[in-house]
């Protein structure tokens, strides 16, 4: 597996992943744009794509900034590729990210939840709630249901 960064033409096979995972829905408004412009604003957007010559996009993780906080939300691996640890490996990159990004205006940096996916179930959407992430130091400070 590898773990990198969001390139453009990577949207089409993300909002699949998606799809199968519960964590996107377009009449919301997650599109293409949407992710361009929150990475311009200095959010991250990592993909995680199998070993197969199409790479074929298997996780992400997407941190959006709102000039004080990192927001992770659309954490999610496909059910195909669950309970591998690959969860971990894509939260360990995530975590890499909100290190260097450092505080904001002398802000703590915090990672909230809006809707997380992973290993547990199959990706069904409010499911909540994530051992993965508490085993990795951080806690959820925050519940939406979108």
């Amino acid at each position: 597996m590898t773990i990198r960064k969001y390139l453009k033409g990577d949207f089409n096979g993300i909002m699949n992943l998606w799809m199968v995972t519960g964590l996107g829905r377009p009449e919301r408004g997650d599109d293409e744009a949407t992710v361009e412009r929150s990475l311009d604003m200095g959010g991250l957007m990592l993909v995680m794509c199998d070993d197969s010559p199409v790479q074929r996009i298997v996780g992400t993780s997407w941190l959006t900034f709102d000039g004080r906080r990192l927001h992770l939300h659309h954490f999610g691996i496909d059910p195909e590729y669950q309970r591998r640890g690959l969860a971990k490996e894509l939260l360990k990159e995530t975590l890499r990210f909100v290190k260097e990004k450092g505080p904001a205006q002398g802000s703590r940096q915090r990672i909230t939840q809006r809707n997380l996916a992973v290993c547990k179930g199959k990706g069904i959407p409010g499911q909540t709630g994530s051992p993965q992430i508490e085993r990795c130091g951080c806690r959820i400070v925050q519940e939406c249901r979108i």
